[in-house]
């Protein structure tokens, strides 16, 4: 079974406190 550690990216993008869900799905769709 794969960990964890073995399925994260190193590049993780976050989003802020004050965004929006539509900045959010904004945001995974470029990525």
């Amino acid at each position: 079974m794969a960990k964890a550690r073995d399925i994260m990216t190193a590049d993780a993008t976050c989003i802020g406190a004050n965004e929006t869900v539509l900045d959010a799905a904004e945001k995974m769709a470029r990525l």
